[in-house]
Protein backbone atom coordinates (compact mmCIF):
# COMPACT_ATOMS: atom_id res chain seq x y z
CA UNK A 1 0.00 0.00 0.00
CA UNK A 2 1.40 3.40 -0.96
CA UNK A 3 1.98 5.96 1.80
CA UNK A 4 -0.38 8.48 0.19
CA UNK A 5 -3.27 6.02 -0.05
CA UNK A 6 -2.95 5.26 3.65
CA UNK A 7 -4.02 8.82 4.46
CA UNK A 8 -7.50 8.28 2.94
CA UNK A 9 -9.42 5.82 5.13
CA UNK A 10 -12.97 4.54 4.95
CA UNK A 11 -14.97 1.59 6.24
CA UNK A 12 -17.94 0.33 8.17
CA UNK A 13 -18.23 -0.14 11.92
CA UNK A 14 -18.07 -3.70 13.15
CA UNK A 15 -18.40 -5.34 16.55
CA UNK A 16 -16.92 -8.77 17.15
CA UNK A 17 -16.77 -11.09 20.10
CA UNK A 18 -13.94 -11.00 22.59
CA UNK A 19 -10.70 -12.51 21.32
CA UNK A 20 -8.91 -14.28 24.18
CA UNK A 21 -5.15 -14.25 24.46
CA UNK A 22 -2.77 -16.43 26.41
CA UNK A 23 -3.28 -16.96 30.11
CA UNK A 24 -2.40 -13.45 31.22
CA UNK A 25 -4.23 -10.45 32.58
CA UNK A 26 -4.17 -9.26 28.94
CA UNK A 27 -7.53 -9.28 27.13
CA UNK A 28 -8.27 -8.22 23.56
CA UNK A 29 -11.69 -6.66 23.82
CA UNK A 30 -14.39 -6.26 21.19
CA UNK A 31 -13.67 -3.42 18.74
CA UNK A 32 -15.19 0.00 19.40
CA UNK A 33 -17.11 1.33 16.37
CA UNK A 34 -16.06 4.70 14.92
CA UNK A 35 -17.68 7.09 12.50
CA UNK A 36 -15.05 6.31 9.85
CA UNK A 37 -11.69 4.65 9.41
CA UNK A 38 -9.36 5.05 12.38
CA UNK A 39 -6.03 6.81 12.07
CA UNK A 40 -4.10 8.69 14.78
CA UNK A 41 -4.73 7.84 18.43
CA UNK A 42 -3.40 9.18 21.72
CA UNK A 43 -4.17 9.48 25.42
CA UNK A 44 -5.30 12.91 26.52
CA UNK A 45 -4.24 14.74 29.65
CA UNK A 46 -7.66 13.80 31.04
CA UNK A 47 -6.90 10.07 30.65
CA UNK A 48 -9.41 9.63 27.83
CA UNK A 49 -8.71 8.15 24.39
CA UNK A 50 -8.67 10.48 21.37
CA UNK A 51 -9.15 8.70 18.04
CA UNK A 52 -8.95 10.47 14.69
CA UNK A 53 -11.84 9.49 12.41
CA UNK A 54 -10.13 10.53 9.21
CA UNK A 55 -12.87 10.21 6.64
CA UNK A 56 -15.42 11.83 9.00
CA UNK A 57 -12.98 14.68 9.75
CA UNK A 58 -13.57 14.28 13.48
CA UNK A 59 -12.10 12.97 16.70
CA UNK A 60 -13.95 10.46 18.88
CA UNK A 61 -13.25 11.01 22.56
CA UNK A 62 -13.64 7.69 24.37
CA UNK A 63 -13.46 6.80 28.02
CA UNK A 64 -10.60 4.46 28.98
CA UNK A 65 -13.14 1.62 28.80
CA UNK A 66 -14.24 2.60 25.27
CA UNK A 67 -17.53 4.48 25.79
CA UNK A 68 -18.05 7.46 23.51
CA UNK A 69 -17.91 10.71 25.50
CA UNK A 70 -18.14 13.17 22.63
CA UNK A 71 -17.30 13.58 18.97
CA UNK A 72 -15.33 16.70 17.99
CA UNK A 73 -15.72 17.96 14.42
CA UNK A 74 -12.66 19.44 12.72
CA UNK A 75 -12.34 21.94 9.87
CA UNK A 76 -10.97 20.92 6.50
CA UNK A 77 -11.81 18.39 3.83
CA UNK A 78 -12.75 14.88 4.90
CA UNK A 79 -9.71 12.64 4.92
CA UNK A 80 -7.17 15.31 5.91
CA UNK A 81 -7.25 14.77 9.70
CA UNK A 82 -4.50 12.22 10.27
CA UNK A 83 -2.22 11.80 13.29
CA UNK A 84 -2.68 12.88 16.92
CA UNK A 85 -0.45 13.49 19.93
CA UNK A 86 -0.64 15.11 23.35
CA UNK A 87 0.90 18.54 22.92
CA UNK A 88 3.18 20.59 25.17
CA UNK A 89 0.19 22.69 26.28
CA UNK A 90 -1.82 19.69 27.57
CA UNK A 91 -4.17 19.70 24.59
CA UNK A 92 -4.48 17.00 21.97
CA UNK A 93 -2.95 18.14 18.68
CA UNK A 94 -4.43 16.71 15.48
CA UNK A 95 -2.52 17.08 12.21
CA UNK A 96 -4.48 18.43 9.23
CA UNK A 97 -2.44 17.09 6.33
CA UNK A 98 -3.70 19.22 3.47
CA UNK A 99 -2.44 21.83 1.01
CA UNK A 100 -5.09 24.45 1.74
CA UNK A 101 -5.70 27.07 4.39
CA UNK A 102 -6.79 24.47 6.95
CA UNK A 103 -3.39 22.79 7.02
CA UNK A 104 -1.59 22.77 10.34
CA UNK A 105 -2.92 21.55 13.68
CA UNK A 106 -6.26 21.58 15.47
CA UNK A 107 -5.75 21.55 19.25
CA UNK A 108 -8.53 20.01 21.36
CA UNK A 109 -8.94 20.74 25.06
CA UNK A 110 -10.59 18.52 27.67
CA UNK A 111 -13.99 20.15 27.18
CA UNK A 112 -13.97 19.62 23.39
CA UNK A 113 -12.94 23.17 22.47
CA UNK A 114 -10.80 23.48 19.33
CA UNK A 115 -8.03 26.01 18.57
CA UNK A 116 -6.22 26.18 15.22
CA UNK A 117 -2.43 26.26 14.93
CA UNK A 118 -1.14 27.07 11.47
CA UNK A 119 2.13 26.09 9.84
CA UNK A 120 3.94 27.88 7.02
CA UNK A 121 4.88 24.97 4.74
CA UNK A 122 2.79 24.35 1.67
CA UNK A 123 2.21 20.77 2.76
CA UNK A 124 0.51 20.18 6.09
CA UNK A 125 2.06 18.23 8.99
CA UNK A 126 1.83 14.50 9.60
CA UNK A 127 4.03 13.13 12.38
CA UNK A 128 4.80 15.21 15.48
CA UNK A 129 6.85 15.09 18.67
CA UNK A 130 7.10 17.37 21.71
CA UNK A 131 10.43 19.19 21.90
CA UNK A 132 9.87 21.17 25.13
CA UNK A 133 7.02 22.65 27.15
CA UNK A 134 5.95 24.98 24.34
CA UNK A 135 7.43 23.71 21.11
CA UNK A 136 6.22 20.91 18.83
CA UNK A 137 8.38 19.60 15.98
CA UNK A 138 6.76 17.82 13.07
CA UNK A 139 7.19 16.21 9.67
CA UNK A 140 5.53 17.59 6.57
CA UNK A 141 5.61 15.00 3.75
CA UNK A 142 4.79 15.55 0.09
CA UNK A 143 3.98 12.11 -1.34
CA UNK A 144 2.36 13.62 -4.45
CA UNK A 145 5.19 16.07 -5.17
CA UNK A 146 2.76 18.98 -4.96
CA UNK A 147 4.52 21.22 -2.46
CA UNK A 148 7.92 21.81 -4.04
CA UNK A 149 10.65 22.50 -1.49
CA UNK A 150 8.14 23.69 1.10
CA UNK A 151 7.89 20.40 2.96
CA UNK A 152 10.05 18.07 5.07
CA UNK A 153 10.36 18.92 8.75
CA UNK A 154 9.47 21.92 10.89
CA UNK A 155 8.65 23.20 14.32
CA UNK A 156 6.07 25.48 15.86
CA UNK A 157 5.42 27.04 19.23
CA UNK A 158 1.95 26.59 20.57
CA UNK A 159 1.94 30.05 22.06
CA UNK A 160 3.20 31.73 18.90
CA UNK A 161 6.32 33.19 20.53
CA UNK A 162 8.72 31.94 17.86
CA UNK A 163 8.57 31.48 14.09
CA UNK A 164 8.44 27.83 13.23
CA UNK A 165 11.72 27.17 11.41
CA UNK A 166 12.03 24.66 8.58
CA UNK A 167 14.55 21.90 7.87
CA UNK A 168 15.58 19.83 4.85
CA UNK A 169 12.78 18.87 2.46
CA UNK A 170 12.05 15.15 2.12
CA UNK A 171 9.19 12.75 2.83
CA UNK A 172 8.89 11.73 6.45
CA UNK A 173 5.80 10.61 8.33
CA UNK A 174 7.08 10.29 11.88
CA UNK A 175 9.85 11.42 14.23
CA UNK A 176 11.01 11.28 17.85
CA UNK A 177 13.08 13.61 20.01
CA UNK A 178 15.74 12.17 22.34
CA UNK A 179 18.12 14.36 24.30
CA UNK A 180 17.57 17.43 22.13
CA UNK A 181 18.10 15.49 18.93
CA UNK A 182 15.42 14.60 16.38
CA UNK A 183 15.44 11.23 14.64
CA UNK A 184 13.52 11.20 11.36
CA UNK A 185 12.89 8.18 9.08
CA UNK A 186 13.22 9.24 5.42
CA UNK A 187 10.59 7.10 3.71
CA UNK A 188 11.91 7.41 0.17
CA UNK A 189 15.51 8.26 1.04
CA UNK A 190 16.36 4.84 2.50
CA UNK A 191 17.73 6.29 5.74
CA UNK A 192 17.08 7.50 9.25
CA UNK A 193 18.49 10.97 9.86
CA UNK A 194 19.61 12.55 13.14
CA UNK A 195 19.38 16.29 13.67
CA UNK A 196 20.85 18.21 16.56
CA UNK A 197 18.17 20.79 17.25
CA UNK A 198 19.05 24.26 18.45
CA UNK A 199 18.23 25.24 22.00
CA UNK A 200 15.03 26.86 20.76
CA UNK A 201 14.09 23.79 18.72
CA UNK A 202 15.14 25.16 15.34
CA UNK A 203 16.21 22.66 12.73
CA UNK A 204 19.70 22.83 11.23
CA UNK A 205 20.10 22.80 7.50
CA UNK A 206 21.72 19.36 7.44
CA UNK A 207 21.54 16.22 9.61
CA UNK A 208 24.53 15.37 11.80
CA UNK A 209 24.20 11.63 11.15
CA UNK A 210 22.58 9.43 8.53
CA UNK A 211 21.82 5.75 9.15
CA UNK A 212 21.31 3.82 5.90
CA UNK A 213 18.64 1.17 5.46
CA UNK A 214 18.10 -1.27 2.58
CA UNK A 215 16.69 0.16 -0.65
CA UNK A 216 12.89 0.46 -0.83
CA UNK A 217 12.43 -0.65 2.77
CA UNK A 218 10.24 2.38 3.41
CA UNK A 219 11.41 3.67 6.79
CA UNK A 220 8.15 4.86 8.28
CA UNK A 221 7.32 4.93 12.02
CA UNK A 222 9.85 5.46 14.81
CA UNK A 223 9.60 5.03 18.57
CA UNK A 224 11.84 4.94 21.62
CA UNK A 225 11.52 1.37 22.85
CA UNK A 226 12.97 -0.92 25.52
CA UNK A 227 16.39 0.06 26.78
CA UNK A 228 16.15 3.52 25.21
CA UNK A 229 16.80 2.04 21.76
CA UNK A 230 15.12 3.42 18.65
CA UNK A 231 12.80 1.11 16.73
CA UNK A 232 11.88 1.85 13.12
CA UNK A 233 9.07 0.21 11.13
CA UNK A 234 9.96 -0.69 7.55
CA UNK A 235 6.64 -0.33 5.74
CA UNK A 236 7.99 -1.57 2.44
CA UNK A 237 9.80 -4.70 3.70
CA UNK A 238 7.50 -5.59 6.61
CA UNK A 239 10.32 -5.41 9.13
CA UNK A 240 11.29 -3.66 12.37
CA UNK A 241 14.82 -2.33 12.85
CA UNK A 242 16.64 -1.21 15.98
CA UNK A 243 19.13 1.63 16.29
CA UNK A 244 21.25 2.91 19.15
CA UNK A 245 20.54 6.66 19.33
CA UNK A 246 24.23 7.41 19.92
CA UNK A 247 25.43 5.22 17.06
CA UNK A 248 28.02 6.94 14.83
CA UNK A 249 27.16 8.29 11.42
CA UNK A 250 26.81 5.56 8.79
CA UNK A 251 25.72 2.79 11.18
CA UNK A 252 23.04 0.53 9.72
CA UNK A 253 20.12 -0.31 12.03
CA UNK A 254 19.71 -3.97 12.98
CA UNK A 255 16.69 -5.94 11.80
CA UNK A 256 14.90 -7.42 14.84
CA UNK A 257 11.54 -8.54 13.40
CA UNK A 258 10.16 -9.59 10.03
CA UNK A 259 6.99 -10.87 8.36
CA UNK A 260 4.76 -7.96 9.32
CA UNK A 261 2.27 -6.40 6.93
CA UNK A 262 2.67 -2.67 6.25
CA UNK A 263 3.83 -1.89 9.81
CA UNK A 264 3.69 1.72 10.95
CA UNK A 265 2.44 2.67 14.44
CA UNK A 266 4.24 1.71 17.66
CA UNK A 267 3.92 2.45 21.36
CA UNK A 268 5.54 1.30 24.60
CA UNK A 269 3.07 -0.26 27.03
CA UNK A 270 2.81 -0.18 30.80
CA UNK A 271 4.79 -3.44 30.85
CA UNK A 272 7.79 -1.78 29.14
CA UNK A 273 7.31 -3.78 25.94
CA UNK A 274 7.04 -2.28 22.45
CA UNK A 275 3.79 -2.90 20.55
CA UNK A 276 3.98 -2.76 16.74
CA UNK A 277 0.93 -2.61 14.45
CA UNK A 278 0.71 -5.10 11.57
CA UNK A 279 -2.15 -4.76 9.08
CA UNK A 280 -2.85 -8.49 9.00
CA UNK A 281 -4.88 -8.49 12.26
CA UNK A 282 -1.88 -8.74 14.55
CA UNK A 283 0.17 -6.68 16.97
CA UNK A 284 3.79 -7.63 17.60
CA UNK A 285 4.98 -7.40 21.19
CA UNK A 286 8.74 -7.00 21.72
CA UNK A 287 9.52 -7.49 25.40
CA UNK A 288 12.33 -5.66 27.23
CA UNK A 289 14.36 -8.88 27.14
CA UNK A 290 13.94 -9.09 23.35
CA UNK A 291 11.47 -11.98 23.28
CA UNK A 292 8.61 -11.57 20.82
CA UNK A 293 5.06 -12.76 20.36
CA UNK A 294 2.06 -11.75 18.29
CA UNK A 295 -1.29 -10.72 19.73
CA UNK A 296 -4.15 -11.79 17.49
CA UNK A 297 -6.83 -9.24 16.63
CA UNK A 298 -10.26 -9.85 15.05
CA UNK A 299 -10.19 -11.01 11.43
CA UNK A 300 -9.64 -8.24 8.93
CA UNK A 301 -8.35 -5.76 11.51
CA UNK A 302 -5.83 -3.54 9.67
CA UNK A 303 -3.80 -2.35 12.68
CA UNK A 304 -2.36 1.08 11.94
CA UNK A 305 -1.66 3.49 14.82
CA UNK A 306 -0.94 2.47 18.44
CA UNK A 307 -1.17 4.32 21.76
CA UNK A 308 -0.66 3.54 25.44
CA UNK A 309 -3.57 4.54 27.66
CA UNK A 310 -3.03 3.63 31.31
CA UNK A 311 -2.34 -0.10 31.44
CA UNK A 312 -3.91 -0.63 28.03
CA UNK A 313 -2.80 -0.54 24.41
CA UNK A 314 -5.22 0.94 21.87
CA UNK A 315 -4.96 0.26 18.13
CA UNK A 316 -6.81 1.85 15.20
CA UNK A 317 -8.01 0.00 12.10
CA UNK A 318 -7.25 2.01 8.97
CA UNK A 319 -9.42 -0.14 6.70
CA UNK A 320 -12.51 -0.25 8.89
CA UNK A 321 -14.30 2.15 11.18
CA UNK A 322 -13.10 0.82 14.50
CA UNK A 323 -10.47 0.83 17.20
CA UNK A 324 -9.63 -1.86 19.70
CA UNK A 325 -8.45 -2.00 23.28
CA UNK A 326 -5.91 -4.55 24.52
CA UNK A 327 -6.66 -4.38 28.20
CA UNK A 328 -3.71 -4.87 30.60
CA UNK A 329 -1.43 -5.50 27.63
CA UNK A 330 1.46 -7.77 28.58
CA UNK A 331 0.73 -7.57 32.27
CA UNK A 332 0.74 -10.77 34.35
CA UNK A 333 -2.25 -12.00 36.24
CA UNK A 334 -2.36 -10.16 39.55
CA UNK A 335 -1.22 -12.22 42.48
CA UNK A 336 -4.29 -13.13 44.51
CA UNK A 337 -4.24 -11.58 47.93
CA UNK A 338 -3.00 -13.83 50.67
CA UNK A 339 -5.97 -14.62 52.84
CA UNK A 340 -4.85 -15.57 56.31
CA UNK A 341 -6.40 -18.76 57.59
CA UNK A 342 -9.22 -18.27 60.02
CA UNK A 343 -8.06 -17.83 63.54
CA UNK A 344 -8.08 -21.04 65.49
CA UNK A 345 -10.02 -20.43 68.65
CA UNK A 346 -9.01 -22.98 71.23
CA UNK A 347 -11.89 -24.69 72.95
CA UNK A 348 -12.87 -23.20 76.23
CA UNK A 349 -11.07 -24.84 79.08
CA UNK A 350 -13.55 -25.76 81.76
CA UNK A 351 -11.74 -26.09 85.04
CA UNK A 352 -12.41 -29.39 86.72
CA UNK A 353 -14.63 -29.38 89.71
CA UNK A 354 -12.63 -29.29 92.88
CA UNK A 355 -12.17 -32.74 94.26
CA UNK A 356 -13.73 -33.44 97.55
CA UNK A 357 -11.06 -34.07 100.10
CA UNK A 358 -10.71 -37.70 100.91
CA UNK A 359 -12.69 -38.62 103.99
CA UNK A 360 -10.49 -38.92 107.01
CA UNK A 361 -10.32 -42.59 108.02
CA UNK A 362 -11.92 -43.68 111.25
CA UNK A 363 -10.37 -45.84 113.90
CA UNK A 364 -12.71 -48.62 112.98
CA UNK A 365 -11.35 -48.49 109.41
CA UNK A 366 -7.82 -49.41 110.47
CA UNK A 367 -8.10 -51.45 113.71
CA UNK A 368 -10.57 -53.67 115.39
CA UNK A 369 -11.15 -53.88 119.16
CA UNK A 370 -13.79 -55.56 121.26
CA UNK A 371 -17.04 -53.66 121.66
CA UNK A 372 -17.24 -51.68 124.94
CA UNK A 373 -20.84 -52.81 125.40
CA UNK A 374 -19.76 -56.12 126.79
CA UNK A 375 -17.79 -56.77 129.91
CA UNK A 376 -14.41 -58.23 129.42
CA UNK A 377 -13.45 -61.50 130.85
CA UNK A 378 -10.17 -63.34 130.91
CA UNK A 379 -8.51 -60.03 131.55
CA UNK A 380 -7.38 -59.36 127.98
CA UNK A 381 -8.21 -57.55 124.72
CA UNK A 382 -7.18 -58.41 121.18
CA UNK A 383 -6.27 -55.50 118.92
CA UNK A 384 -6.59 -56.45 115.28
CA UNK A 385 -4.94 -54.31 112.57
CA UNK A 386 -7.04 -54.27 109.44
CA UNK A 387 -5.55 -54.58 105.97
CA UNK A 388 -5.71 -51.18 104.24
CA UNK A 389 -7.92 -50.59 101.26
CA UNK A 390 -6.21 -50.06 97.91
CA UNK A 391 -4.43 -46.71 97.92
CA UNK A 392 -5.20 -46.07 101.61
CA UNK A 393 -2.55 -45.34 104.21
CA UNK A 394 -1.25 -48.20 106.30
CA UNK A 395 -1.04 -48.41 110.07
CA UNK A 396 2.46 -47.66 111.27
CA UNK A 397 1.96 -48.02 115.04
CA UNK A 398 -0.70 -48.19 117.71
CA UNK A 399 -0.21 -46.58 121.12
CA UNK A 400 -2.48 -48.10 123.79
CA UNK A 401 -3.08 -46.50 127.19
CA UNK A 402 -5.16 -48.54 129.68
CA UNK A 403 -6.44 -46.67 132.68
CA UNK A 404 -3.61 -45.08 134.54
CA UNK A 405 -1.08 -47.52 133.26
CA UNK A 406 1.86 -46.37 131.26
CA UNK A 407 1.10 -46.29 127.53
CA UNK A 408 2.44 -49.06 125.42
CA UNK A 409 3.15 -48.80 121.72
CA UNK A 410 2.73 -51.63 119.31
CA UNK A 411 4.03 -51.70 115.76
CA UNK A 412 1.83 -52.88 112.95
CA UNK A 413 4.00 -55.82 112.08
CA UNK A 414 1.44 -58.12 113.59
CA UNK A 415 -2.14 -58.20 112.50
CA UNK A 416 -3.33 -59.28 115.94
CA UNK A 417 -1.90 -57.81 119.14
CA UNK A 418 -3.00 -59.17 122.58
CA UNK A 419 -3.48 -56.46 125.22
CA UNK A 420 -3.43 -57.79 128.81
CA UNK A 421 -5.74 -56.38 131.44
CA UNK A 422 -4.34 -58.34 134.35
CA UNK A 423 -4.15 -56.46 137.61
CA UNK A 424 -7.00 -54.10 136.88
CA UNK A 425 -9.58 -53.79 139.64
CA UNK A 426 -13.13 -54.83 139.03
CA UNK A 427 -15.17 -52.10 137.50
CA UNK A 428 -14.72 -49.78 134.59
CA UNK A 429 -11.58 -48.54 132.96
CA UNK A 430 -10.67 -46.50 129.88
CA UNK A 431 -8.64 -47.61 126.90
CA UNK A 432 -7.14 -44.81 124.80
CA UNK A 433 -5.88 -45.58 121.30
CA UNK A 434 -3.47 -43.34 119.32
CA UNK A 435 -2.91 -44.73 115.82
CA UNK A 436 -0.29 -43.37 113.43
CA UNK A 437 -0.73 -43.99 109.70
CA UNK A 438 1.93 -44.09 106.95
CA UNK A 439 0.79 -40.72 105.54
CA UNK A 440 1.41 -39.03 108.90
CA UNK A 441 -2.23 -38.98 110.01
CA UNK A 442 -2.92 -39.69 113.70
CA UNK A 443 -6.24 -41.16 114.79
CA UNK A 444 -7.33 -41.17 118.41
CA UNK A 445 -10.20 -42.80 120.25
CA UNK A 446 -11.06 -43.53 123.88
CA UNK A 447 -13.29 -46.41 124.90
CA UNK A 448 -14.67 -47.35 128.34
CA UNK A 449 -14.77 -51.00 129.29
CA UNK A 450 -15.77 -52.92 132.41
CA UNK A 451 -14.39 -56.16 133.68
CA UNK A 452 -16.37 -59.22 134.58
CA UNK A 453 -15.53 -61.08 137.90
CA UNK A 454 -15.29 -64.81 137.60
CA UNK A 455 -17.27 -66.77 140.27
CA UNK A 456 -15.27 -69.19 142.49
CA UNK A 457 -16.21 -72.84 142.32
CA UNK A 458 -17.63 -74.47 145.52
CA UNK A 459 -15.62 -77.22 147.21
CA UNK A 460 -17.50 -80.21 148.14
Amino acid sequence: MSRSSRLALAGLACALALVPTAARAEVVEAPVPLASGGNGITAGADGNVYVVETFNQSVAVLSPAGQLIRRVSLPGAAGTATSAALGPDGRVWVAITSHDANKGFQKIDASGGVVAQGTSQTCGPAGMAVYNNVRMVFTSPDPQDACGASHGVGGVNGDGTLPEGVGTAYDAYDLVVVGGKAYVPDYDGNAVRRYSLAANGYWPAMPEATYPIPFASGADGIEVGPGGQLYITMNGSGQVERLDPIAPDGTSPQIVASNLKDPFGMAVGADGALYVASQDARVLRIAPDGTQRFIALPAGFAAFQVAKVGNDIWVTDNANARAIRIRNAGLPEPTPPVVPPPAVIPPAVIPPLPLKPAAKPKVADVVSLASPKKCLSKRRLTLTVRKPKTGAAKVSSVKVTIGTRKAKTYTAKKLKVPVTLAGLPKGTFKVKLSIKLSDGTTLTETRTYKTCATKAKKKG
